[in-house]
């Protein structure tokens, strides 16, 4: 926020905001004053002018009460005054000087007579000592008196001139008491360069095991002139209490430099910061319903939201959600049809709430509106329900809502240059992997051929197969021995016989049809030939040319898939791959073979008076009319002729070549070659291996991208001390299996025999194939695949195992190349980011550690600045865990974003140092009117709030603190 926006009051409602102080500032009371004309009100208008928000007026050797009463007067509430006073002490070197400062309230004229009476500083006893250059206290007198007061001290220290560091280091003792001076009088160490700050947090404070807060300050003698090597600014109400807070969070609360950090983010992203939420009430709400009404203005920093169960917390939170237009509405618990939004006794329709965010702009909608889809996303909120979701998801198998925070806190650590124009992880892993995802595909079409081929295989090596086989072949030896059988018995010719001879012209005659018949028969078998064979080559032409088109198209769409790089390249996508095709030859014999395949067809036509068909009927028939002018005898011996020819041609077609499958000779062949099945199969199985071991190597090149995006985000936990030693956090890139066992299930019939028989032992079989692979090792997913084969292809419950057909195993409707492509495509293998905390997987994580896990993410690893709120993160988390893991990543998280946390833990909103405290509470005999009241934890109205919803009360917190006092051995007070 400005630097000059001013507040009314110290207690400002945004809690503990950032101001300048200068707690070592003189007046003209100073016996050294450089200008003693100087007035009070010149005072005032100079410290405003260089936007000191709280001073500490700190003269030599007095407080001027008179001076200091009026210069508050004149201040206002635009500017504190402290009372305070600079002291020096001796410790047998140089002068040290120390400041005593009190609160703006305090009873002034007791405060100062009481330093009098007791540090001898009354004007008669620095006049009986020779004046002011000879007076000295103790530092260890003063700290006393001032710590009963109620003051504070600090000290010069570093370059500061009258440093404690006037202690020489010399002696062991010399460096034991500036311990002691340091760890039991001194509140505060005012440094005198800022090189002062890295020696005293580096080396100086882990040395001697203190740690107080460093200020720099302008130790000014003379207004007109003031000036100052480096502003000091303190994260506080500009009151004394908040300087109390300030001594205990010396390091959070404390910033010397121009300007502490969080006040350029806010000034530089001033959308990313909510500055206010307000309600309003519709003339439409029930008279009896007040529910919402105000503004609550939030700290930019840090805000718990506290209340006691039912008070509105959650309703604030919601709020925020749907203002900011998070995506995890549905999760909403105040919010939803079940509560506010019930659709018969809800009341979210008759209020309105507004967000306005520092750069001025605004949101406003009804609390029974939804934000429409297209809203861009402000404000992350992660709701109670939300949390436990992903968290009983991260207790699954799949993990996908967790894998999806994951990428998206890994994207945020991509540099702007690597993330290629793309908008999240997964549009940047498809555009690094996309061809490699080409290539795999492009492998599983080779794999499922492989596939078919094999499962035809192995259906013909099929024991049943060979049986079948034989039993055709019997089949056929029996229809060859039976038709043997039925041959036409022998008949002697009957011109052979002594009997009348025919007419020599009509033998003649039947010798010449019974030839031209013949004739006419070849040329049908040799029609039938031709068109066979024409429609093969037809056939194998259209295939071809058909393939060659699907590559053209295929090529095609590369050449367009290329465009757009092409063009951001300025290249052109025509010059950078061409295509040619020589298809006339093959068009050529597709033509011809239509050409042969139609005059065959012709020739072979029934209906074609010219054709073969009707040439062999009118052959036919001529030689049946010749044969019948031969006499009985004669016409007898014809008939067996005719009839041992089709005996002939009968048992010829049952004997068969090699070549006619159901033929004698060819059972017989294809029961040889059933020997060679064996060695198919295995040449089948080592090419799908080799296919299998492809699709490995791009995966795991796929992994390498991964690995590469998730680098940024490893070294930023290798680089942060808090999520590398304390959190243990590791991430990392591996092909994972996603699911192999229910894919492989759902294709067998568990009730078969077989490796994989039974529901419960067919899982731990294959889990125990899965669990056995290094799925990043390439022979060892060799091996898997192997394995698996082996187990589908012999029933291993048994020693030795017998071997089982894969088929026989297969569920209803499932095929044997489902189970093939399954196995050797690998598309149960993907590249998945993993993370391990302490060692251990997310799978042997309890529900509690998973959502402290998914909370760490948001606040420490992931780098988006939008705000962040969390209703009740302590959720299932004990308090041990808060306080060791939670607590430091919120105190992180709060260094680059607005944070909001809903909680009941005082941890989470004291321990954290929370900058606001937002307390809601309901009056429910007033409408259930909630309302918001907000401060400082220094802020005593919110500090009560606290401490009476967090911790029971002061009484309950003191009862508790007092048990564990006896427990640890402490004596009664």
């Amino acid at each position: 926020m400005p630097t000059s926006q001013q507040t009314d009051s110290s207690h400002d409602p945004r809690g503990s905001l950032w101001h300048r102080w200068d707690l070592h500032f003189h007046t003209p009371s100073s016996f050294d004053y450089e200008n003693r004309s100087v007035t009070n009100q010149q005072i005032i208008d100079g410290l405003r002018a260089a936007e000191v928000r709280v001073v500490a007026v700190t003269d030599h050797h007095i407080i001027d009460v008179q001076r200091i009463r009026a210069l508050q007067a004149l201040a206002g509430n635009s500017l504190t005054v402290l009372p305070g006073i600079e002291l020096r002490s001796d410790q047998g070197g140089e002068p040290i000087h120390y400041i005593c400062i009190f609160g703006e309230n305090c009873d002034l004229e007791h405060v100062w007579t009481t330093l009098q009476g007791r540090l001898g500083l009354t004007a008669s006893a620095i006049a009986s000592k020779g004046g002011n250059d000879r007076i000295y206290v103790p530092i260890e007198d003063a700290a006393k008196v001032t710590r009963e007061l109620g003051g504070v001290i600090s000290i010069h220290a570093g370059a500061k001139s009258n440093s404690i560091e006037s202690i020489r280091n010399k002696e062991q003792f010399q460096q034991r008491i500036k311990y002691d001076i340091t760890a039991q009088f001194v509140d505060l160490m005012e440094i005198g360069q800022l090189k002062d700050i890295d020696v005293h947090l580096n080396t100086i404070f882990p040395a001697i095991g203190l740690d107080k807060p460093l200020c720099l300050c302008s130790d000014n003698h003379d207004i007109s002139q003031y000036r100052i090597r480096s502003p000091l600014w303190f994260r506080a109400d500009p009151t004394f209490r908040g300087l109390l807070m300030v001594l205990r969070e010396p390091r959070g609360r404390v910033f010397i430099g121009e300007r502490p950090p969080e006040l350029l983010r806010l000034a530089q992203n001033p959308t990313k910061y909510v500055r206010s939420v307000s309600f309003e009430r519709k003339d439409s709400a029930p008279a009896a319903e007040n529910w919402f009404s105000g503004r609550v203005h939030f700290n930019p920093g840090l805000v718990a939201i506290v209340g006691n169960k039912g008070s509105g917390k959650s309703a604030l939170s919601d709020m925020l959600g749907l203002l900011g237009a998070s995506k995890n509405a549905d999760a909403f618990s105040f919010l939803s049809k079940k509560r506010f939004r019930h659709p018969v006794g809800g009341f979210a329709q008759h209020f309105t709430a507004t967000i306005e965010w520092e750069s001025g702009d605004s949101v406003s909608r009804s609390l029974a509106e939804s934000p429409p889809t297209e809203d861009v996303e402000r404000l992350k909120y992660l709701p109670q329900d939300h949390v436990e979701k992903v968290c009983n998801e991260l207790a699954g198998l799949e993990e996908r809502g967790f894998e999806q925070e994951l990428k998206g806190v890994i994207f945020s650590h991509v540099p702007d240059a690597l993330r290629l124009g793309q908008n999240s992880l997964d549009e940047l892993v498809r555009f690094q992997t996309g061809e490699k995802q080409k290539r795999i595909d492009s492998l599983l079409k080779q794999l499922k051929d492989l596939s078919r081929e094999r499962a035809l295989i192995e259906s013909q090596a099929d024991p049943s197969f060979k049986r079948e086989i034989e039993e055709k072949i019997k089949r056929r030896e029996l229809e060859l021995e039976a038709h043997d059988k039925a041959k036409p018995t022998d008949q002697i010719n009957p011109s052979a016989s002594g009997s009348t001879p025919p007419d020599p012209q009509l033998v003649t005659g039947i010798t010449a049809a019974e030839t031209e018949k013949k004739l006419v028969e070849d040329e049908i078998a040799l029609a039938e030939s031709k068109l066979k064979s024409a429609e093969r080559r037809q056939a194998v032409a259209k295939r071809l040319l058909e393939r060659i088109d699907n590559f053209q198209k295929d090529f095609d769409l590369f050449r367009t898939s290329l465009q757009d790089d092409a063009t951001e390249l300025q290249l052109t996508p025509s010059t950078l791959a061409t295509f040619s095709v020589h298809t006339a030859a093959i068009i050529k014999i597709r033509d011809d073979a239509a050409s042969e395949i139609a005059a065959s067809n012709l020739l072979l036509d029934e209906n074609n008076e010219s054709g073969l068909r009707k040439k062999l009927a009118t052959k036919q028939g001529a030689l049946l009319d010749l044969q019948a002018k031969l006499d009985a005898p004669n016409r007898a011996f014809q008939a067996y002729l005719s009839a041992l020819t089709q005996w002939q041609e009968i048992r010829s077609k049952l004997q068969g070549t090699s070549t006619e499958p159901e033929s004698l000779a060819g059972l017989q062949a294809t029961l040889l070659t059933l020997t060679d099945l064996p060695g198919q199969i295995a040449a089948q199985r080592s090419q799908q291996t080799s296919i299998a071991m492809e699709i490995h190597k791009e995966k795991l090149e796929q992994a390498d991208v991964y690995r590469e995006l998730y680098k940024p985000v490893q070294q930023f936990i290798d680089s942060h001390a808090l999520a590398k030693n304390k959190l243990k956090l590791e991430f990392r890139a591996e092909l994972t299996n996603e699911d192999f066992e229910d894919r492989l299930l759902s294709l067998l019939a568990l009730n078969r025999r077989g490796s994989f028989m039974g529901v419960d032992e067919g899982r731990t079989k294959a889990e125990s194939l899965t669990q056995a692979a290094v799925w990043g090792d390439w022979t060892s997913v060799n091996s898997f695949v192997s394995g698996v084969d082996a187990a589908l292809h012999e029933d291993q419950r048994e020693s030795p195992p017998p071997a089982v057909q894969l088929r026989d195993q297969l569920a209803r409707g499932k095929k044997i190349e489902d189970v093939f492509n399954l196995v050797y495509g690998l598309e149960f293998l993907q590249p998945r980011y993993v993370l391990r905390w302490e060692g251990k997987d997310l799978s042997m994580l309890s529900p509690g550690e998973r959502g402290t896990l998914l909370l760490v993410f948001y606040l420490l690893i992931d780098k988006g600045d939008m705000p962040l709120v969390i209703d009740q993160p302590e959720g299932n988390l004990d308090n041990h865990t808060v306080a060791k893991v939670l607590v430091d990543c919120i105190r992180e998280a709060r260094k680059r974003r607005q944070v909001f946390i809903v909680t009941h833990n005082p941890n989470l909103a004291v321990v954290c140092d929370a900058d606001q405290i937002v307390h809601a509470h309901m009056d429910k005999g007033n409408g259930n009117a909630i309302t918001y009241t907000s401060g400082s934890l220094e802020n005593p109205a919110m500090s009560r709030h606290v401490t009476d919803v967090l911790e029971g009360t002061r009484w309950a917190f003191g009862v508790r603190g007092a048990k564990y006092d006896v427990a640890e051995g402490a004596s009664p007070a």
